[in-house]
């Protein structure tokens, strides 16, 4: 039986993560949208809308994966929602896959530069620590 104390820090972590989320959603929408004056706003070493103009579907649909599955985990963890730490996973893994084949093979480092690609690891540690966080407070007690 799971107790009915709520953590205080709970919607602490919901509401900022649900804003680190939606900075995610808008950057997607803005990229997905063609939106070359917000593309050409971004201070990296390359050609960001050469970058994002090939940017194949399969990876698209990862990132879509990733930033919306971030966002509904945390409205569903404003929301006690048993399905936070799917959501939560779901958004840490396509992440992990997406760092991995863009660094890997599509030369973001290069192309974003040092600055933006060691803030987009740390994106990737904090989802990393949200799953975790999502995780313990649903074996703890904090969800239905």
């Amino acid at each position: 039986m799971q107790s009915s104390y709520r953590p205080w820090h709970r919607p602490l972590v919901g509401i900022i993560m649900l804003l680190l989320c939606s900075v995610g959603v808008y950057d997607f929408l803005m990229i997905h949208m063609g939106n070359e004056a917000y593309m050409s706003s971004i201070q990296s070493t390359g050609n960001i809308v050469a970058y994002f103009s090939d940017y194949p579907i399969p990876l698209s649909i990862i990132w879509g994966v990733n930033v919306f599955a971030g966002f509904w985990a945390a409205l569903l963890l404003l929301f006690r929602s048993r399905f936070t730490v799917s959501f939560a996973l779901a958004s840490l893994v396509a992440m992990v896959i997406l760092d991995c084949v863009t660094f890997g093979f599509r030369d973001r480092w290069n192309v974003f530069g040092p600055s933006i690609s060691l803030f987009d690891l740390s994106i990737l540690l904090i989802t990393l620590g949200f799953y975790f966080y999502t995780r313990s407070l649903s074996r703890k007690w904090a969800f239905v």
